[in-house]
């Protein structure tokens, strides 16, 4: 089943929250190194610390380590050369990182290297990807426990045991590859930036209708009521009280994806006796379908919604919509065109539609969404061990995630990280540009936060965006973590009719024309998933939840 933010992915999230920051702002503020650097006093202190940092992890000279990524979206493709942050990393470490991403299916990319046997020095896939484990069967990928024992015994004494023990894979139980965004429990616990789900209103319209409570089922319906009321137009069309996003996926878009765990329909249905099933077999959907039911019948809701695409859903963001249930930094291109043309009328997070108790939000996953293998194809397979062990560490975190310390960064008497304001207004203003000069968070497919952080963003977003976002985020790991079965297998092909039925349902149910109607359309959608063989997928789902409990717990669901 495809799941948003397991989509989604540690560093897919990293990486988008941080490209769709607005790039609307000259050259001329672009961040650019300070003066000192270019000083002898800066050249000496420069120099001393990429010599001790060499001596540390220099793997070998001008070694080229052919990378395979299997995201489309990553665009940093330039020799590292080219970045400054980057440019450090290759000449620390003497590595030469060559990347390729697939243009078109990422799933037929793979499937085609793995047939052919056409394989790189380094893979990274999504971690639920079938694919890794067909690699692990295939017998195409190293066990880095014997490329450890046998080229850098260190580096297994440097993986903290819980990433170990939960990247490890349930086929042989050895280490195949290193995660990109494991949570360590300091931050699980703090909740630090792990929430991305929020409602959002237009700050401005939010007041002026006195700022009322939306946490209920009917004060939410009420809101947008009146809402609907006051502002029939804005900028010369008609308004929309609540965005639900574009066509394609729509189940899964996020706003509809919120407002489902709103009313507690989670990503599965565990059930009292304990199978798992889908989540449209969780009786609190049938309420989640009767409310979107009736804000579609009040015209509380687009009704060409089902048929916009992303594109027009934005340019509905940036004029005419109220609210949206979506991840907050979704919001951040409409955020700045409308506080371009009104100061201070961006969305703001508020407290979310609570229609059962104790509503929460898939944050991101405790193993972080990438894993990232050694191929046995490699020429070099001790670089490629020792190159995993620098992204990993420390100090590889802290160069390529947060620059040079002292310059781009320091590091307070509370041991958390500030960045300089040269780095934080630049990221601010442009940060495509700073991204594209410097390569700071383009490469985060083994990131392990290292320390905590001062957040320096924007008022609103550090006063109600993330505290909400984190407030009703929860470590969503049972429930994701390899959930989703191959798609060439009986049960996957099963898991693909459920989304297809799903997905051409959900616009028929919604825009039913009466609640009765609605729900009947409901069990009807239930019936033909059924019929496609939905007992065979609830085998599987129930085995693999079972086993994720086992390996994780059953405390973070």
């Amino acid at each position: 089943m495809r799941k948003r933010m397991n989509w989604t992915s540690m560093a897919m999230t990293l990486c988008l929250v941080l490209t769709v920051l607005a790039g609307c702002f000259k050259d001329k503020d672009a961040y650019k190194p300070s003066e000192t650097s270019s000083s002898n006093n800066g050249q000496a202190v420069e120099s001393d610390w990429k010599n001790e940092q060499t001596k540390k992890w220099h793997v070998g000279q001008n070694v080229d380590l052919y990378w395979y990524i299997g995201f489309p979206w990553h665009t940093n493709l330039k020799d590292w050369n080219e970045y400054s942050f980057l440019k450090d990393v290759k000449e620390i470490t003497g590595v030469n990182p060559i990347v390729n991403v697939p243009t078109g299916d990422p799933t037929e990319k793979i499937n085609i290297m793995i047939a052919t046997g056409d394989l790189p020095d380094l893979i990274t896939l999504g971690l639920h990807d079938p694919a890794v484990d067909k690699l692990i069967k295939s017998g195409l990928v190293y066990s880095l426990d014997e490329l450890m024992d046998t080229y850098s015994p260190e580096f297994r004494k440097e993986i903290p045991q819980d990433v170990y023990d939960a990247s490890k894979s349930e086929i042989d139980q050895k280490l195949y590859g290193m995660p990109g965004g494991y949570l360590p429990d300091w931050l699980l616990k703090a909740k630090d930036g792990i929430g991305a789900y929020t409602y959002s209103v237009r700050k401005d319209i939010y007041a002026e209708l006195g700022k009322p409570d939306m946490t209920t089922p009917d004060s939410f319906y009420e809101t947008l009521k009146a809402f609907k009321e006051k502002y029939p137009m804005i900028n010369g069309r008609p308004s929309i009280p609540l965005a639900i996003g574009d066509n394609t996926q729509l189940e899964t878009s996020p706003p509809i994806y919120s407002l489902m765990h709103s009313f507690g329909v989670k990503d599965h249905y565990v059930q009292p006796d304990g199978k798992v099933t889908v989540k449209f077999k969780n009786p609190q959907y049938k309420e989640f379908a009767k409310y979107m039911n009736k804000l579609y019948r009040e015209k509380l809701i687009d009704a060409e919604a089902f048929v916009k695409g992303e594109t027009q859903i934005q340019e509905d963001l940036r004029s005419n919509v109220f609210a949206s249930a979506a991840y907050f930094w979704y919001l951040d291109g409409a955020n700045a065109a409308l506080d371009q043309a009104k100061p201070d009328s961006h969305f703001v997070s508020i407290a979310p539609l609570q229609a059962v108790e104790d509503v929460k939000f898939p944050g991101l996953a405790r193993l972080g969404g990438q894993i990232t293998l050694v191929s046995k194809k490699s020429k070099n397979p001790e670089a490629a061990i020792k190159f995993l062990r620098y992204m990993f560490s420390k100090d590889g975190n802290l160069l390529m995630l947060y620059g040079h310390e002292g310059e781009d960064y320091s590091i307070n008497a509370e041991g958390k990280i500030t960045r300089s304001d040269a780095i934080q207004q630049a990221w601010a203003k442009d940060f495509p540009a700073l991204k594209d000069r410097t390569g700071i968070w383009s490469f985060v497919y083994l990131f392990y936060k290292p320390l905590p952080e001062v957040g320096k963003e924007a008022p609103d977003r550090m006063e109600h965006d993330r505290p909400i976002a984190n407030k009703y985020a929860f470590d969503n790991t049972i429930v994701s973590y390899k959930m989703t079965p191959d798609l060439t297998t009986e049960e996957g092909i099963v898991s693909s009719k459920v989304d297809e039925i799903a997905a051409k349902s959900l616009p028929k149910i919604v825009m039913a024309v009466s609640e009765a109607d609605a729900v009947k359309m409901v069990d009807e959608m239930i019936g033909h998933m059924e019929k496609a063989g939905l007992s065979k997928l609830e085998i599987y789902l129930t085995k693999q939840y079972n086993l994720n409990v086992e390996k994780f717990g059953n405390d973070k669901y």
